[in-house]
Formats: structure tokens, C-alpha cells, sequence
């Protein structure tokens, strides 16, 4: 018995692979030449094919996608071409979208073969005639521009780019005046506020040598936060310093205030600052204490600080901490911090580029 048309290389009982001429499986021993095993053949055909299709038709969309994307693209770089010609550039540029709009379809259908033209409903059909309309408009008055450019005399032409200049000119010059005028008020400004300033400077700097005088340089201090807020307060006042120096140079009583407050100052630092550094390492002990840690302070104005503790017998360890507190240790204007694992080791130790305690801080 010969096989029927349908012919296929999957049994459509079991699915296994059999060769196209087979009239039985090799698996299933079905019979491929019955009605039933035929029309199953017919249905995995089709799906085949439904398959096939679609993947078609899905190429063919993202083809046409591409393919568009390009056309708008290709479109604007024309526009941006087109506008150096003026009212001429935009009559082409309208005329062309005119025409696309209208052959849009026939456009894309000759560009891709494969591009489906579908059927518009009312309201697309509208919208489009409003586009039409629209973009006729545009071109109409580009058109007209072009049309009285082109037939412009030399004698007008001229007059128009005068005025034109004129107009240039003249919004080039607003702007001058108006950066100008917007200048002299900053300028005003900032002159009254330094006129201001200067007269209220005698009185300011007379209250700061008052603040100065007041600090305690004996005081003892509960925490680490309150010896950084007095460090950060004594270093503000030479940046201070410097600002009235350099603002009000040629006001003699100004210069002298900020002479002696430059001078008090610096006096209280060379109190303060040993007395913060002595408090440090006092607080210090008693926190590192339930770490097995012991903290000193000691030499010339109390300007190196020691650590004793055995986790020091690592030199990473000993890195790590002082990363920690380095920049607390230059503030107080400590010198050197020394590290020990033990009481009569050596030890490791660090120099500290710190300024001297009556040396300002500017910025």
C-alpha cells in the first residue's frame, strides 16, 4: 500500500522521529496511511505552518519598525538641513510631509515589501485630513514668505536687513544695560553691606577679645565632643583674624582691635591647648580602660600621648586605631602618638604635622 500526500517526519501518535516514506512507526507500529493518521498529520502541518507565519509576520513587524525609525530619523536630519535655507527650506520641508502624509502608505509599501497596509476607520481618516490641513497651512505660509523674499528688491532687502540690525542691535544693547544696572546693585549691595559691616566691626571684635578672655584653659571636660567643640571654637577666630585684616585694612581702629584680639587669641592658645590635650587623654584612659588599653599624655605641653596595651603587638592593629582617632590627635595639636604592647617595649610611633599652639587656623 502507497502512503497518501500528507507526509511528515513525526509520528503523529508517539511523536517519535520516523523517515518521511515510512507508512508505520518504528515505535508505535501505527499506520501512517489511515484516515485517523492523516488527518492527525493534516493538524501538526498546519500548526507548522500557523507557526511558521507568525514568526514571519513578526519579523516582517520588527523589519518595518526598523525601517520606519530610520525614515523619521532620515526626515529630521533633512529638516535640519532645509532650515539653513530659511522660508524656502520649510516650503520643501512642508510640501514633503504633505505628500507623505497623503502617500504614506504606497511610501513605506514601496520602501518594504512586506509592509501591511491597513484599512482606516472614520476617525483616522479625520485626523489625518486635520494633519493635511494642518501642515497645508504651514507650507502656504512658508510659501508666501519665500514668494515676497524672492521677489523682494535689492533697495528693501537692504532696509529690511538694517532694520533688522537695528532690532539686533538694540536687544544686544537692553542686555548690556540690563547686565549693567544688574552689576551696579550687586556692587551696591555688597558696598553697603561692608559699610555696614565696618561700622559694626569695632564692637564685634571688642565682644570676640571678651569671648576669648573668658575662656578656661583649667576647665575639665566630661567628653571627646565638648574638647572638639572648644579646639573648633579657639581655631575660628583666626580665620577672623584674617578677614577683618584683609577687609578694613586702611581703618586704623579696626586694625588695632584685630591686633589685640590676634593677641589674646594666641595667648589663650598656648594655655588651652595643653589643657585639651591633658583632658584627652584622661577621658581616653577611662573608655580604652575595659579594653585592656592604658592612655597617657605627657612631654612639652602635653603633646605626645601614649597607648599601652597588648593588642598593639600588631602592627595593623596599631595602624587601624590611629586612622581612627588622627584627625582628632591633629586638632589638639598633638606631635607624636606613641604605641606599646607592653610598658617597656619600644614600641611604634607616629609624627603628627600639627600647627603649634600659637599658630592660627586659616583656610
Amino acid at each position: 500500500m502507497e502512503k497518501k500526500i500528507l507526509q511528515t517526519n513525526q509520528c503523529p501518535f508517539c511523536f517519535n522521529k520516523i523517515d518521511i516514506r515510512a507508512i508505520k512507526c518504528d515505535k508505535c507500529r501505527s499506520d501512517l496511511t489511515t484516515n485517523e493518521a492523516q488527518n492527525k498529520i493534516r493538524k501538526i502541518l498546519d500548526e507548522q505552518t500557523d507557526k511558521k507565519n507568525k514568526e514571519t509576520d513578526k519579523n516582517n513587524q520588527q523589519k518595518s519598525h526598523t525601517i520606519k525609525i530610520f525614515f523619521y530619523v532620515a526626515s529630521f536630519l533633512l529638516f535640519l538641513a532645509l532650515v539653513s535655507l530659511h522660508a524656502l527650506g520649510y516650503s520643501i520641508f512642508f510640501a514633503l510631509a504633505i505628500a507623505f502624509v497623503v502617500y504614506q502608505d504606497k511610501v513605506f509599501n514601496i520602501i518594504d515589501k512586506n509592509y501591511k497596509i491597513e484599512e482606516k476607520n472614520k476617525f483616522q481618516k479625520t485626523i489625518r485630513k486635520v494633519i493635511i490641513g494642518f501642515l497645508a497651512l504651514i507650507f502656504l505660509g512658508c510659501f508666501i514668505a519665500f514668494m515676497q523674499q524672492a521677489t523682494e528688491s535689492p533697495e528693501h532687502k537692504l532696509a529690511r536687513q538694517k532694520v533688522e540690525q537695528e532690532q539686533i542691535q538694540k536687544t544686544n544693547e537692553a542686555k548690556q544695560k540690563a547686565d549693567a544696572e544688574a552689576k551696579r546693585i550687586a556692587d551696591e549691595k555688597i558696598k553697603q553691606e561692608k559699610a555696614q559691616r565696618e561700622q559694626e566691626a569695632p564692637a564685634k571684635i571688642t565682644s570676640f577679645i571678651q569671648q576669648v578672655k573668658d575662656i578656661k584653659t583649667d576647665k575639665k571636660y566630661e567628653d571627646v565632643k565638648s574638647i572638639e567643640l572648644e579646639a573648633i571654637s579657639i581655631n575660628a577666630f583666626g580665620q577672623i583674624i584674617k578677614e577683618y585684616r584683609a577687609d578694613f585694612p586702611d581703618n586704623k581702629e579696626i586694625q588695632n582691635l584685630t591686633n589685640q584680639l590676634e593677641t589674646s587669641v594666641k595667648n589663650k592658645q598656648l594655655s588651652l591647648f595643653p589643657n585639651l590635650r591633658k583632658n584627652y587623654g584622661t577621658i581616653s584612659k577611662n573608655l580604652l580602660w575595659e579594653n585592656d588599653v592604658e592612655a597617657s599624655v605627657f612631654g612639652t605641653g602635653n603633646s605626645t600621648i601614649e597607648f599601652v596595651g597588648g593588642v598593639f603587638a600588631s602592627n595593623k592593629n596599631i595602624k587601624e586605631f590611629y586612622s581612627k582617632i588622627a584627625d582628632m590627635l591633629k586638632e589638639l595639636r598633638f606631635d607624636r602618638a606613641n604605641f606599646k604592647w607592653y610598658s617597656y617595649d619600644n614600641g611604634s610611633y607616629y609624627e603628627i604635622e600639627s600647627l603649634k599652639d600659637g599658630e592660627f587656623l586659616i583656610k
